[in-house]
């Protein structure tokens, strides 16, 4: 009789520690006195918690504080939480808050909403019992939609930085291969790379992927609608937030967009918003000439925000150039510039009294 022919394994599958659990390790570890922030936005292992915790101590003791503050503790688990992902995708600086965003209440409402979810998820799904009621993942699906230039990869910086998480901006575009299979292959990488990051995806380009489908003409159109539900369904099966951003939200399938938990539009500033948006690019510390004029740059040029910091960072160059302060004459032929990258005609209709700044270029 051989004992080790009767030998039987048993595999034992131990779920991560939940949000109780996280945030009792967050305080054995660093004796931090609140550590629910932390624990609710970044799902680490015990261990993960314990080396991050050791990277907020030293952070703290650095400064000669007894106990890491909240920005510490995210740095930490942000240092725990760090993945391969840099290898695939381009990581975006949290850059921005809530006052550099210039967008209409809706929109900033859906964006705070959004920050409260991935802020609060644990308590209300599952310390409340949500989970079990509404049946669905812990990780949330955004669609970001609008012209280029109207702030959404701004918005999608400024939900990184309030909340103390990395985020990673994934060109879709190049991810998306005319090779049957290479598409989904290059999405597994990405969110294996991102398993465990606790990290933002940022898929930028979304139209690559995200078309019309309703009408099947050939295998690789058959084939694209296997890619469009492999993508939703590994972005469903993340347990963090996966932001797609799109320039022509009428090319997507509304069925798709039906699946997803947040759709925010981007409108076009209207004259007020793009006022705000001229005071905010031309800083405090710029020299800015008397002879500027706000209001006529923001009612007589439609300008995405994209295109205004482009304005006026070219014509602060321009003025660098020649000596000078910041003048209208720069902004207009700046402006003019942008008319013509865009295709778009200078007229004199549009320019006014300073048509003549335009011509003398």
């Amino acid at each position: 009789w051989n004992l080790d022919r009767e030998r039987r394994a048993l595999a034992v599958e131990v779920p991560g520690p939940d949000f109780a659990e996280r945030r009792r390790a967050w305080h054995h570890f660093t004796g931090a006195p609140d550590a629910r922030d932390v624990a609710a936005k970044f799902r680490l292992s015990i261990e993960q918690i314990r080396a991050a915790g050791e990277v907020s101590v030293i952070a703290a003791r650095s400064r000669g504080e007894s106990a890491p503050l909240p920005s510490d503790l995210d740095m930490g688990a942000r240092h725990a939480s760090s993945s391969r992902l840099g290898e695939l995708a381009t990581r975006l600086e949290a850059a921005y808050s809530w006052s550099d965003l210039v967008l209409a209440e809706r929109p900033l409402e859906v964006l705070r909403s959004i920050s409260a979810y991935l802020r609060h998820r644990d308590r209300v799904l599952s310390e409340w019992g949500y989970e079990a009621t509404v049946s669905r993942t812990q990780g949330i699906k955004v669609l970001f939609a609008g012209d280029s230039g109207t702030g959404k990869t701004m918005a999608a910086q400024v939900l990184g930085a309030e909340l103390g998480l990395e985020m990673f901006r994934v060109d879709l575009a190049g991810t998306v291969s005319k090779y049957i299979g290479e598409t989904e292959k290059n999405l597994e990488r990405i969110f294996s790379a991102a398993d465990g990051s606790n990290a933002i995806l940022f898929f930028d380009e979304a139209d690559a992927l995200f078309g019309k489908r309703s009408e099947v003409s050939n295998s690789h159109d058959r084939y694209a609608n296997i890619e469009v539900a492999y993508l939703l369904q590994r972005m469903e099966a993340y347990p963090g937030a996966v932001i797609l951003a799109t320039n022509f939200r009428r090319n997507l399938d509304e069925a798709f967009v039906r699946r997803l938990d947040f759709v925010i539009d981007f409108p076009f500033p209207e004259p007020d918003d793009r006022r705000r948006i001229w005071e905010r690019v031309l800083p405090v510390r710029a020299p800015v000439a008397n002879d500027v004029d706000l209001d006529f740059l923001a009612n007589r040029f439609k300008l995405s925000g994209g295109a205004i910091r482009n304005c006026s960072l070219a014509a602060a160059f321009s003025a660098a150039d020649e000596g000078t302060r910041i003048e209208m004459r720069h902004l207009v032929r700046a402006v003019a510039q942008e008319y013509a990258k865009q295709g778009r005609l200078t007229l004199e209709t549009d320019f006014e009294r300073f048509y003549a700044d335009v011509r003398a270029e």
